[in-house]
């Protein structure tokens, strides 16, 4: 549902050419916020197009790598300069990559900074440099986009015989991916207690199979179709995402909020409620 309950808000979203930072780009512009995104593909200049032309809140896309700090703290600076601050970070870039600990040293090595540089320190990166701008507005929100892995496990599909040829019952090329996942949730959480007193709220969305391109990498491009129809789909995270947001300076920070294949995707009750 469209409304306007972010009018006169700021947003960045990483990530915003596909998947779910494209859909959160649609949904916070569809309530009014202006929206600047970044992505390495430069798809993202042609969605920030289609989403303006959609109405709403005003939308900008470049294209920028999040690991690198001059292209970090350009997409911030230009939020601030066209639009006049920042409240709202939805850190979501992130990057996957088939790997074992047999991997030859350089293949590590090589993964070890794609992923990491893109999934960990593009968020350290963003955070870092959008917290002065939301102190100085009064508040804020950052989002980041975590993985199920973090929280506590719910009953999921068993995976069949023909789907274990393809990914493993637990797949040993995750450790990376999974390390820099782990990883926010020690961000997520030292942010809230620095910056509650500041108004600025920071939370992580920990979601399981969601219909994206990288989920479809990881099944090497060939889901089963009967699996696909249980998967997530990337504007309910948005909406969570929105729901969150609607929670306003009085709501829940330092929380991984799950969301599970097979269970609504709803926000939980606040933890202590």
């Amino acid at each position: 549902m469209s409304g306007d309950f972010l009018a006169g808000k700021v947003a960045i979203v990483t990530g915003g050419a596909v998947g779910i930072g494209r859909a959160c780009v649609e949904a916070l512009a569809a309530e009014g916020a202006s929206v600047v995104t970044c992505d390495l593909r430069p798809l993202v200049e042609e969605v920030a197009a289609e989403v303006r032309a959609q109405g709403g809140g005003e939308v900008v896309g470049l294209i920028a790598d999040v690991s690198e700090p001059e292209d970090v703290y350009a997409t911030v600076d230009l939020a601030r300069e066209r639009f006049g601050g920042i409240d709202i970070l939805v850190n979501n870039a992130a990057v996957w990559a088939d790997h074992t600990v047999q991997d030859p040293r350089s293949k590590a090595l090589r993964e070890y900074e794609s992923i990491m540089g893109t999934n960990l320190r593009g968020c350290f990166l963003f955070g870092r440099a959008v917290m002065p701008a939301m102190i100085e507005r009064g508040g804020g929100d950052i989002v980041n986009m975590s993985t199920y892995y973090v929280v506590p496990p719910k009953p999921l599909m068993p995976r069949t015989p023909e789907e274990l040829a393809i990914v493993g019952e637990r797949p040993p090329f995750t450790d990376l991916y999974s390390a820099s996942k782990f990883a926010l949730t020690g961000l997520t959480q030292a942010w809230a207690g620095a910056l509650r007193e500041h108004g600025v709220r920071v939370n992580a969305i920990c979601m399981g199979e969601t219909d994206t391109p990288m989920l479809r990498a990881y099944w090497h491009g060939r889901p089963f179709p009967y699996r696909v129809e249980t998967w997530i789909r990337p504007e309910q995270i948005a909406g969570l995402a929105l729901d969150l947001l609607r929670e306003g300076p009085e709501g829940r920070t330092g929380e991984n909020i799950g969301a599970w294949v097979g269970v609504p995707v709803e926000l939980p009750p606040r933890e202590g409620d």
